[in-house]
């Protein structure tokens, strides 16, 4: 695994900038936006309705959560409820999530959207609740892919790091948000890369429009 740089998150651990080259989105365009850290909030958008990220054929929820996501020991204690594809998980190092499987995690005991179970403290069980799960299929490579779901503050506070990390997202949502924040995004950006070849923003915004809205695309962000 390549690290570009490394500093420190909100969530208070040290963040490893992965290289799009050495890891993230084979098969898939990528696009790779530098701007401002202040300025990352106009992306958080796109995490509202969930996102996609790829791991290790056989990361434990753990590690989906540590190496992939970039939390530390400290966020994750913050995290009480958390579901695999709609079931209570009260393992994490226990249960390996299957490729395009869904994931997700609040801070409180509030069903999340799209659910409709959760727990009063952190992991605990349930009838219906997932101990244990080997290692799953992948899909191509070693190389697993899984949904992600956030509540919207816990979205919001860590979303800097999902986006530097990278994350999978439809062309429809970067259409919506081109539609709603493109003025602002313009006068941001520092640099943008398509595929790894410098664009500027109108060109950018043009291709993705031409894109059809089922197609997903790599999504990287990094500071100047």
């Amino acid at each position: 695994m390549s690290l570009s740089r490394c500093r420190k998150n909100g969530a208070g651990a040290a963040r490893p900038v992965l290289s799009l080259r050495a890891r993230a989105f084979p098969m898939l365009h990528s696009i790779t936006l530098t701007l401002k850290s202040d300025q990352f909030l106009l992306l958080h958008p796109l995490l509202q309705n969930g996102f996609c990220i790829r791991a290790g054929a056989c990361s434990s929820l753990r590690d989906i959560l540590i190496t992939d996501l970039g939390l530390s020991g400290e966020a994750i204690r913050r995290i009480r409820t958390v579901l695999l594809d709609g079931i209570v998980v009260h393992d994490l190092d226990a249960v390996y999530p299957p490729a395009l499987s869904t994931l997700a995690l609040s801070n409180g005991i509030a069903v999340l959207p799209g659910t409709c179970t959760h727990v009063d403290r952190p992991f605990a069980g349930s009838r219906s609740a997932i101990s244990s799960r080997k290692c799953p299929p992948v899909l191509w490579d070693g190389i697993k892919e899984v949904r992600i779901q956030f509540c919207s503050l816990l979205a919001e506070e860590w979303g800097d790091i999902f986006l530097e990390r990278g994350i999978i997202v439809a062309i429809s949502d970067m259409k919506a948000l081109l539609e709603e924040r493109f003025p602002e995004l313009r006068g941001s950006l520092r640099e943008a890369r398509l595929n790894e070849t410098g664009v500027t923003a109108a060109k950018l915004s043009d291709w993705i429009k031409s894109r059809p809205d089922w197609e997903r695309i790599g999504l990287y962000l990094l500071e100047p």
